[in-house]
């Protein structure tokens, strides 16, 4: 049956295995590190920049650990908030496809800060949502509108990370 897969087909299901292994890898030290206390610092830290440009933005914003009082609502922020797990599917991509290492720490280089600057961003905005606009509104936008959001951005990234390896060959 294998013998019958050639080429970019067998190569395309060796990279899908790859990328399931080490996203299943990560995401449990991910998990494990969470459960040990030894991560709490992204949550600290995901939490004072998003206060920080909060308030840039003209927003009442005061902090706690892991907490951002706005006028009216108190966003928490968790683990999922820190687009850790994010991080850990676009690394995951970038290690499991198959280019030079010096390609791949260039796109993790490029894509993981952006990935965070984007995820302050998106903090910024479902508070200003939560400010301006009724409960529904903040739902949608955390609930759905981010998510989407994101999943266009690690595409995104990635197929710029696979067209500029193309254009290297």
């Amino acid at each position: 049956m294998l013998k019958k897969i050639e080429g970019t087909d067998w190569d395309f299901l060796k990279t899908s295995a790859l990328f399931l292994i080490i996203a299943t890898i990560l995401g449990a030290v991910v998990s494990l590190l969470f459960r040990a206390g030894q991560i709490y610092f992204l949550i600290n830290a995901t939490t004072s920049a998003a206060a920080f440009f909060i308030g840039l933005v003209g927003i009442g914003a005061r902090s706690s650990p892991n907490e951002i009082y706005l006028d009216t609502r108190i966003l928490v922020i968790t683990l999922e908030c820190t687009a850790v797990f994010i991080v850990v599917l676009y690394t995951s991509l970038i290690i499991a496809y198959p280019t030079p290492l010096k390609k791949k720490l260039s796109g993790l280089a490029i894509g993981i800060p952006l990935i965070f600057i984007v995820n302050v961003a998106r903090l910024v905005f479902i508070a200003a949502v939560s400010e301006k606009l009724p409960t529904y509104y903040f739902n949608f936008v955390h609930d759905y509108l981010w998510q989407v959001g994101f999943i266009l951005l690690i595409t995104m990234l990635w197929l710029t990370f696979i067209r500029e390896k193309q254009d290297e060959a």
